[in-house]
């Protein structure tokens, strides 16, 4: 999304269901383990499907969410407000050094 150097990741597991309802993002669909990638930087969704003419959505924090029984990227999102690992669940921070 841009970013080549994202300032800060943490990875966690979860259940699909357990990370939308905890972190009151709205989502539908079917419930599975999961894997939650959060990176913090500046990012730009220039893939994201929109109206013409308007701006790629942008975001200082994005996350993707992992199906743990198969690794593809399942969902993922872009915002300001950087969601709360600790009340999800337990938690590590990513090494971002190259």
């Amino acid at each position: 999304m841009g970013e080549e150097h994202p300032t800060h990741a943490i990875i966690l597991s979860a259940t699909r269901r357990h990370f939308f309802e905890t972190t009151g993002i709205a989502s539908g669909g079917e419930d599975y383990d999961a894997f939650i990638v959060q990176y913090q930087g500046d990012f730009e969704a220039g893939f994201a499907t929109r109206p013409a003419g308007t701006p790629a959505p942008r975001g200082t924090s994005t996350y993707t969410l992992y199906r743990a029984d198969t690794l593809e990227a399942a969902d993922w999102g872009l915002s300001d407000h950087p969601f709360d690992p600790a009340e999800i669940g337990p938690w590590i921070s990513l090494d971002l050094e190259d």
